[in-house]
């Protein structure tokens, strides 16, 4: 049994692409698909892994005045005031 899906707002370019590497790949639309999503997520994923395993920007020290300074910016008068 076949299921039929329907995937909505593709251009007649796209979805001649996607048949065309259907073809050169010899797999289904089906597998296809898939293969792009998995790697889709493996690039998102290795994009966020690279960025959150960054080294620092700040030294601790630098952290640690800049984080002074903004307590003392929020205790000035008007800082909290609300806009009326």
């Amino acid at each position: 049994m076949t299921n039929l899906r329907t995937i909505r707002n593709v251009d007649e370019e796209t979805w001649n692409e996607l048949k065309s590497l259907s073809k050169k790949y010899r797999l289904p639309m089906g597998k296809l698909l898939s293969r792009v999503i998995s790697s889709y997520k493996n690039k998102a994923d290795d994009q966020w892994n690279r960025l959150l395993s960054f080294g620092k920007i700040l030294s601790d020290k630098e952290a640690k005045d800049m984080h002074e300074v903004v307590v003392k910016l929020r205790k000035e008068y008007g800082f909290r005031e609300k806009w009326h």
